[in-house]
């Protein structure tokens, strides 16, 4: 599966280095590939979904919007961001919908 990885460590920051990434097995990494190795996290992870189809149309669903709620989130929990892990943002499909998730590396306050 292939997803997207945000190395500005931070979602409140105001620029973002971003990849795109995936699960690599254990064989020879083409030589042109980064290989970069995510520490051990404990992650809240948001998720945003609609029906195929549906999911252009309603905003509520989309993964800028869980971006734009994070902040209220983190006000109201007994958790801040873990430092120096990067965030991680995944979008794919079933059959019957289409699902966004944002991946935040965090520790209790």
């Amino acid at each position: 599966m292939q997803f997207g990885m945000f190395f500005h460590y931070g979602w409140n920051k105001t620029s973002i280095k971003f990849m795109n990434a995936m699960d690599y097995p254990d064989y020879k990494i083409p030589e042109h590939f980064e290989i970069l190795e995510v520490p051990k996290a404990m992650w809240a992870v948001f998720k945003a979904s609609a029906p195929i189809g549906d999911f252009q149309k309603n905003a509520n669903v989309s993964i800028e919007n869980i971006w734009r709620r994070l902040p209220e989130w983190f006000q109201v929990s007994e958790y801040e961001q873990q430092a120096n892990v990067p965030e991680f943002e995944k979008a794919y499909r079933t059959k019957s919908e289409y699902i966004d998730e944002v991946w935040i590396p965090i520790i209790k306050k």
